[in-house]
């Protein structure tokens, strides 16, 4: 039986400009030829992509001797959750379902995020080998128009590709110059184990994109060059002229030519959206000062030249000039086409063994807090005696309940909680924090469950918890959930609200949002305890999210289960939403004043704050406004006063001023 390959494309990576997916298809021909029955999976929201990328395709395959599977994945948009979260989501629920032999990504957006997240965890993919294929990320294209880190978006978007990369044990370079943008230890493969002389004969047709500066007057020379092109193969022609008489002259040959592009612009850059790619030329006839406004993406991605027409006696000796560098550099990618080709199957050519997950049906405490909702809490209840996996114990933890509803709904529970050796723990009130450290003191097993009172858990979720931690050695463990808003449990998905993914141990968002998960969630009890368990802080929220952050800030190995566990109950007078929003808040911020934690970790939001220091006047582009007073207060909350690591960021700020 042939195995099953599946390369993942998102809609976005199918311009005119973009050659990628070309590069990519004769990837999968590669594949093809070592007997590997090839896929690829279009994610996609734009109704018109679908066909317009198997139009691209169409091109592309040859029925005679190859052709590549498509099928589509559709975003849904009712996940109102965050762009990058949902992308990755949902490209693994959809995934899930198949059996590939290997999946294949793409570093940008960080799309293989929950699918290694999956295969960490255990919950899927134990027999698919993951590779990413490196060739643009968001630190990347933020140099080549030399901006800032500016959103909480983007901050999300840089953590899902370097976490992409780290938890991947297979990444491809395909332009080895594009190495510097990957932060990190990456683990990329190379091997010289191709056949030479099959890659010299290859033909391997990769289209041009030209995109020219010319500003000169010599029309007659930059005709004939522009005529060199025309009689060659190219995939587009994008020209910009300041010279109003060439660009009339060059609408007239190019007689409405759809791959050719004219721009009539003075100092503004029409080509700032050229992708990495040796197949993008790049040519600038211009003087010194127009190439320093002109130039806005890294010279090394693509082929590029400064020259003069006076450099060559004639435009054909210029085209030939060109024409050999150009050689070189499809030779370049053919050679890491096959590197990456003949790696992919050297990896799954091995017999290498799946891990299994471990069946040793560990005892298991869940930590259920309540506090004066005796109905909510029997919903609760409910839901752990539905659960698949039995070897599990209740520490019902009451935080002095005063109704006399309440009251006696906890002594109708004694009976049942003695038999099952679960137990009942009465306290007053000292909120969620003193709450949860007094459970797990009664507790007895090395795995810890928490849950509150209003939460609703799904058949499945201590079973999918516990083998999660038996298979990764996680320290704590979080999952998406579900909303909604009735009084009563779900009956269908008519009830959901809506929906929360965690993004997991990304500490530089985790400054601004609780992107870490619920406290309904698995902590392994020698952790905790190392920990100091939760803060006990009365009349303040946000313990939870103070766990996480100090737990990330300390290594913790934190995991993300991408499935839904659970559901989560809104109500408008949880504690959370009356209690003091400065002082829930400054819980968090409190954790960083003597964090050890290494400075990289702090790059992405002191970068991200620094963008928000900045403004561009709408006057002037040479106006820029530093507004520091924003940004001292969260030096002085994230880095401890003295240390090594403020004096270092206070020079680099002063760099700025």
């Amino acid at each position: 039986m042939q195995k099953k390959i599946c390369l993942i494309f998102h809609e976005p990576q199918i311009s005119n400009t973009n050659l990628i997916h070309d590069i990519n298809f004769y990837l999968l021909k590669l594949l093809r030829e070592l007997s590997y029955e090839v896929y690829i999976g279009l994610i996609y929201e734009n109704p018109y992509y679908p066909n317009e990328f198997q139009s691209k395709l169409n091109q592309f395959n040859n029925p005679d001797n190859f052709n590549i599977n498509v099928f589509l994945i559709k975003i849904d948009p009712a996940y109102h959750v965050s762009y990058y979260r949902k992308l990755s989501f949902q490209t693994y629920q959809y995934l899930k379902n198949i059996n590939f032999a290997a999946i294949i990504f793409f570093d940008y957006m960080g799309i293989a995020y929950y699918s290694l997240m999956a295969k960490k965890s255990g919950a899927s993919f134990t027999d698919t080998e993951f590779f990413i294929l490196c060739y643009s990320n968001i630190k990347h294209r933020k140099f080549l128009i030399k901006q800032f880190i500016s959103e909480r978006h983007e901050l999300e978007q840089d953590f899902l590709e370097n976490e992409s990369l780290k938890l991947c044990e297979n990444n491809l370079i395909l332009f080895p110059q594009y190495t510097k943008y990957l932060g990190g230890k990456i683990n990329h493969h190379e091997n010289q184990n191709y056949d030479s002389e099959k890659l010299i004969n290859e033909k391997i047709s990769l289209k041009t994109n030209f995109f020219i500066e010319y500003h000169q007057n010599n029309i007659d020379f930059f005709i004939n060059f522009y005529n060199k092109i025309l009689d060659n193969h190219f995939n587009t022609l994008h020209i910009n002229s300041l010279n109003k008489n060439l660009i009339d002259k060059l609408k007239e040959i190019s007689n409405n030519n759809p791959k050719i592009k004219l721009y009539h612009e003075n100092f503004i850059n029409p080509f700032h959206h050229i992708e990495n790619s040796p197949t993008n030329i790049y040519i600038n006839f211009n003087d010194t000062n127009i190439k320093q406004k002109t130039i806005l993406f890294d010279q090394s991605d693509i082929l590029y030249f400064f020259l003069s027409e006076d450099s060559f006696e004639t435009p054909s000796d210029f085209y030939d000039y060109i024409s050999d560098e150009l050689t070189g550099s499809i030779n370049l990618i053919k050679e890491r086409l096959y590197q990456n080709t003949y790696i992919i199957n050297d990896i799954l050519s091995n017999n290498k063994h799946s891990q299994a997950i471990t069946k040793n049906n560990p005892t298991v405490s869940v930590c259920l807090i309540h506090y004066n909702r005796p109905k909510l809490l029997g919903y609760a209840l409910q839901s752990l005696r539905n659960q698949t996996y039995k070897n599990f114990e209740v520490i019902l933890v009451d935080d002095g309940s005063t109704t006399e509803e309440s009251i006696k709904y906890l002594a109708s529970l004694n009976d049942e909680f003695t038999q099952k050796s679960w137990k009942i723990i009465r306290q007053k009130n000292q909120y969620l924090g003193a709450a949860r450290n007094n459970a797990v003191k009664q507790a007895s097993s090395e795995y810890i469950i928490f849950m509150d009172d209003d939460n609703y858990a799904m058949p499945f979720m201590i079973e999918k918890f516990i083998n999660a931690a038996e298979f990764s050695n996680a320290q704590i463990i979080t999952a998406p959930f579900k909303k909604f808003t009735n009084n009563g449990y779900v009956k269908s998905d008519d009830d959901i609200s809506g929906y929360y993914i965690p993004l997991g141990n990304c500490i530089s968002l985790g400054v601004m949002e609780n992107c870490f998960g619920d406290a309904n969630s698995l902590v392994r009890r020698d952790f905790f305890e190392k920990m100091g368990g939760f803060t006990e802080k009365y009349g303040i929220g946000h313990e939870d999210w103070e766990f996480f952050i100090k737990a990330c800030l300390q290594g913790c190995e934190f995991l993300v289960i991408p499935e839904f566990l659970f559901y989560y109950r809104v109500d408008p007078n949880s504690m959370v939403r009356s209690t003091n929003q400065y002082l829930n808040f400054m819980r968090i911020l409190d954790n960083f004043k003597d964090s050890d934690a290494p400075i990289h970790k702090f790059f992405p939001v002191l970068e991200f704050t620094i963008a928000g220091s900045f403004s561009d006047d709408t006057q002037s582009n040479n106006n820029i406004v530093k507004k520091f007073s924003f940004f001292y207060p969260i030096i002085n909350l994230i880095l401890p006063l003295h240390s090594k690591r403020r004096k270092f960021v206070k020079k680099l700020l002063n760099l700025f001023k």
